[in-house]
């Protein structure tokens, strides 16, 4: 089973115990992008008492068939269903660490600070002369302007003609300069 998301986690662990009600007793491989080794030990384990093998990846799930596969054809071997996500120690239960928190008469606050205020708030529309045109040309993304808003597309044409086209059309300036 794979838990994509938190939602599907739960659905994991809903089947798991359905499958448990019902009496079915075959190994499991979890895995998925929402899904972590204590999820699987806290909560999976204990609603099912199947084989369960925790895959934190495709390759763990490859490890995990192959001894199925040893198990099925020889059942004396046993079923080793810990993997590498399982071979790394956990810090068993962690530690409590007991938090205390002061009285709020005796926290300490911190200093106020001069917020600054902005030139002015909300927008502004600047005049011509009041506007830095080549600052403003700097900032233009001109891969995204010239080719997907404008459509200068090179669609097969050699590459120096293309450059070349780019250069006349798209950099010309106001006629007033």
């Amino acid at each position: 089973m794979s838990g994509l998301l938190v939602k599907s986690t739960a659905v994991m662990l809903d089947n798991l115990k359905e499958m448990e009600s019902r009496g079915i007793n075959i190994p499991v491989l979890l895995g998925g992008a929402a899904l972590t080794r204590s999820f699987v030990d806290d909560f999976c384990r204990p609603a099912y008492s199947g084989a369960i093998f925790y895959c934190r990846d495709a390759f763990d799930g490859v490890i995990a068939m192959s001894r199925i596969e040893k198990f099925n054809e020889d059942n004396s071997v046993g079923l080793d269903t810990r993997l590498a996500g399982d071979m790394v120690e956990r810090a068993e239960k962690v530690e409590k660490v007991e938090v205390v928190i002061p009285p709020f008469e005796e926290l300490k606050m911190p200093s106020k600070v001069d917020i600054p205020t902005p030139p002015f708030w909300g927008r502004r529309v600047m005049r011509g002369d009041e506007l830095d045109f080549d600052m403003v040309c700097e900032w233009i993304n001109k891969r995204s302007l010239f080719k997907m808003h404008w459509g200068y597309k090179r669609a097969g044409m050699p590459i120096d003609e293309y450059k070349k086209l780019m250069e006349r059309q798209k950099y010309i300036r106001h006629s007033s300069e």
